[in-house]
């Protein structure tokens, strides 16, 4: 097995893990087809019957205007599904993934809401700018984003780095949102893994997406589900090498970036909507706790996953988010 995660660096698995990240799972399905890319301040199009389950909107490719605020946004590749009136759910992918690999939760959570699933910049079968592809950035995408679709206030999903590029959506953009859940997200590194930071960033920067392989095969619980792990790995090596290194920078080293503590505090407690967080380090998630400031919150730790945890234990997190959405349904606070 160890030969399908083979780069050109050596066998992936023997590489130590390279930080907090993502990926995606390997099938899509006909409701996740794209369509054509809208123009800009045209609707996004829709595809497929009017009912069952590939109808719900397969809202694709949106192009969002420029000018302030959001000069200098992408427009993403971005699935919606559900009704159009239902309040909305945002599942944003982590570094290296795509939003594929929300597939399986999508479709399920869209009977009772609006969900919109975007490939970040720099990932998927969104636009690769040369530049300027980090959380910051991919957060501001979203506000543009999901103004255009009209949702109003969306409960923001993000694993890894998505968690915290939701948790940026919300500090930097508190009308787009209504509440956060974050999942295993990239902030809170402390101790060794911060001493690493450097070094990793060196290696991705000299490597790209073959060092940063290393952090997908290592990532998973030993109950993950066959295949998956082949499936990170490969959507993984598929991201450009230049995004690679400035999402991780921009999550961990470049000014302002809150990845690391005592940063990553700082823009936590800024947030200002409810907000879940579940780790897989009880240490995280002890410390976390300690940050939340705004009625409702909570840290859940799950002791049983590996950092796919979404992935590893999708029905769980299915319910976590129905669970979740439905007491923060009654507006932004």
């Amino acid at each position: 097995m160890t030969d399908l995660f083979r780069t050109d660096l050596g066998p992936v698995s023997k590489v130590a893990p390279a930080g907090r990240r993502p990926a995606r799972s390997p099938t899509a399905s006909r409701a996740w087809e794209v369509p054509p890319l809208a123009a800009p301040g045209e609707s996004p199009s829709t595809s497929g019957p009017s009912t069952g389950p590939s109808a719900r909107h397969a809202e694709s490719t949106h192009r969002t205007p420029p000018g302030p605020p959001f000069g200098r946004t992408t427009p993403l590749s971005t699935q919606a599904l559900g009704p159009s009136d239902a309040p909305a759910l945002l599942l944003v992918h982590g570094w290296g993934g795509d939003g594929r690999e929300w597939s399986a939760h999508a479709e399920t959570l869209a009977g009772r809401f609006r969900v919109v699933v975007p490939d970040l910049r720099g990932h998927g079968r969104s636009p690769v700018p040369a530049e300027g592809n980090t959380p910051v950035v991919m957060a501001d995408d979203l506000a543009a984003l999901t103004g255009a679709l009209g949702t109003g206030p969306v409960v923001a999903v993000g694993h890894s780095m998505g968690g915290q590029v939701v948790n940026l959506l919300a500090v930097r953009h508190p009308h787009a949102v209504r509440s956060v859940i974050a999942l295993d997200p990239a902030h809170g590194a402390h101790g060794e893994e911060a001493e690493d930071i450097p070094a990793r960033l060196a290696d991705y920067r000299a490597h790209g997406s073959r060092a940063a392989a290393a952090f997908v095969s290592a990532a998973f619980g030993p109950d993950a589900p066959a295949g998956l792990r082949t499936a990170h790995v490969r959507t993984m090596l598929g991201t450009p090498d230049h995004v690679i290194a400035q999402a991780y920078a921009g999550m961990y080293t470049d000014p302002g970036a809150v990845g690391i503590r005592p940063h990553s505090e700082a823009y936590l407690r800024r947030r200002p909507r409810p907000a879940l967080t579940v780790w897989t380090s009880a240490e995280a998630a002890a410390w976390e706790r300690g940050t939340l400031h705004v009625p409702g919150s909570r840290v859940d730790h799950w002791h049983d996953s590996g950092h796919y945890l979404h992935e590893e234990h999708p029905r769980r997190t299915i319910r976590l988010v129905e669970d979740w959405a439905s007491v923060t349904d009654g507006g932004t606070q």
